[in-house]
């Protein structure tokens, strides 16, 4: 699942399904928080390059073992072999969880890649202590285990001593503990010749240390003094006002025209991937074209030099219909009409386009006042959206995953089969329920049962649960059916039914009943009518 992120600086602090968190963040603070997302995201790329290298490397060592074993009479080569082994299939392990989406957090990132460090140092502790000898070959194997954390990381030095001390920690200990179970090592430090060659080896590995964390530490500050003064093409970044899954939204100004704009920037990992480059620029193309007043505009899109893409909106002043129904819960059915046929007309123009939202929820449908004191709604975060054109999926789409928010998919999108323009019909029929309702149609205990309900369970009514209008109840409910061809075949359709409910006379309606109101058994049955024998 994918978040979503408003555009608009008066956006209330909400948090989406995905985690999402839209902040509001200023001067050191924001600078901080937003270069160590940046730097998390392009340390992931990194690391999936250098980690499968360093396998390979790891495997192809093998070589020192047959020599060490074979030329040099030490140890057995069943018990390196063996070693290595395990660890190899440990770092692929690790590996494999970094190809994963979403990709892991800081703190799990770190623990992996502090578990392959570790696993590298011990087991050329392990290989040693078969060897019998302190004065090991693979005491070099440290220092160049540290000079590849070097190239992954670049952290600040409190961080990196913990990273490449731990490691370096846990060889020594291993190699100098063995000396208490085997006579080998414990006479190995008694010789004067190994415990000279231990000892340079020692300060080799120390200034190794040193030079990796003092390096990665100047590394570190300069690409944070570099980030805190960079732009995006003519965009000087200001705030940021949201992050997500696919990327961070952030307040920039225009030099040029003197203008402040949103600037939408994808996140390194996504925008890396097979592909990406070509279909970023045709997707963000097609989102240009969109010229209805209720789609958020596109103003401009780029690449930087360093590889980041990005893309200019308008920004925007208001809040997302999710925050207003927090307040109000749910919305005057006219209003709520107004609002889901001004959606409606916007879809229906990506449609046109071969562009499908996917991703259709009060998060990303935007109230922005006027100076005239009008209110008008607007459709953001085409972030994952599909175009029915390209075979292959879109590039700011988590792979691999179901695409979308489980409150108001629709169950082909739930089951992960081909959607269409029915699919955001189903959406917005979803959003209009809660609009009127002041609740989703199914409220379920987690994603997967949510999901579920969607493909299995029938909505309840609207009129069930507030007063809501005959003809409007209709077009809500023929929204949600679960077949697509039984719903409205356009937004198009869905815009014009709702046009004519606006414009049909009010009428009087009966009030709706309470939906949680307790019955009293007894008197239930005494109001039942009598049934004919």
């Amino acid at each position: 699942m994918v978040p979503s992120t408003s555009v608009g600086r008066g956006a209330r602090n909400e948090r989406t399904p995905a985690d999402a968190v839209p902040e509001r963040l200023l001067g050191p603070d924001a600078v901080a928080s937003a270069f160590e997302a940046h730097v998390h995201a392009e340390d992931v790329v990194r690391v999936r390059k250098i980690l499968a290298y360093s396998i390979a490397g790891w495997v192809s060592s093998a070589a020192l073992d047959f020599i060490t074993v074979y030329m040099l009479g030490q140890g057995r080569l069943s018990v390196p072999l063996g070693i290595r082994a395990v660890a190899a299939l440990a770092f692929l392990a690790v590996l494999l969880r970094l190809h994963v989406e979403p990709a892991p957090r800081p703190p799990l990132f770190r623990a992996l890649n502090l578990l392959v460090l570790v696993g590298t140092c011990a087991s050329l502790a392990l290989i040693a202590v078969e060897q019998g000898t302190i004065a090991t070959v693979y005491t070099h194997g440290v220092s160049v285990t540290l000079v590849a954390y070097g190239l992954a990381f670049q952290e600040p030095w409190r961080r990196g001593i913990w990273l490449a001390g731990l490691p370096v920690a846990t060889f020594f200990a291993i190699l100098l503990g063995a000396a208490l179970f085997s006579p080998r090592i414990h006479a190995d430090l008694a010789t004067t010749a190994s415990l000279g060659a231990f000892l340079q080896n020692t300060i080799m590995i120390a200034m190794t240390g040193v030079f990796v964390v003092t390096g990665g530490h100047v590394v570190h500050q300069m690409r944070r003094q570099a980030f805190s003064q960079r732009g995006l093409g003519r965009y000087e970044l200001r705030e940021r006002i949201a992050r997500g899954g696919m990327g961070e939204i952030w307040r920039a100004h225009h030099a040029g025209l003197d203008r402040e704009v949103a600037v939408k920037i994808v996140r390194p990992d996504r925008a890396s991937q097979p592909g990406a480059s070509a279909r970023f620029t045709r997707e963000v193309r097609a989102l240009v074209e969109l010229k209805h007043p209720c789609t958020v505009r596109i103003l401009d899109h780029g690449v930087t030099n360093d590889g980041l893409r990005y893309f200019a909106m308008e920004l925007l002043e208001g809040e997302t219909i999710d925050a207003r129904l927090s307040g109000e819960q749910k919305l005057e059915p006219r209003r709520a009409a107004e609002i889901a046929r001004d959606v409606a007309r916007a879809l229906d123009e990506a449609h046109l386009r071969g562009i499908i939202h996917r991703d259709v929820t009060p998060k990303n449908l935007f109230l922005v006042k006027l100076a005239t004191g009008e209110e008008i709604v607007k459709v953001l975060d085409f972030g994952i959206a599909k175009d029915r054109g390209d075979a292959e999926a879109s590039t700011l789409t988590a792979h691999g995953q179901i695409i979308g928010t489980p409150t108001y998919m629709a169950p082909e999108q739930a089951r992960g089969t081909e959607v269409d323009a029915r699919t955001d019909v189903y959406a917005l029929g979803a959003v209009l329920f809660r609009m009127l309702c002041g609740r989703p149609p199914f409220e379920k205990g987690s994603q997967a049962e949510t999901l579920q309900a969607h493909v299995w369970d029938a909505p309840p009514k609207p009129s069930w649960i507030a007063d809501v209008p005959p003809e409007l109840e209709t077009i809500v409910l023929r929204c949600l059916r679960k077949a697509p061809a039984e719903r409205f075949a356009t937004a198009g359709a869905l815009a014009d039914a709702l046009e004519a409910f606006l414009r049909a006379p009010l009428a009087a309606r009966p009030a709706a009943r309470e939906p949680d109101a307790p019955i009293d058994a007894a008197q239930q049955t005494l109001d039942a009518p009598l049934s004919r024998p």
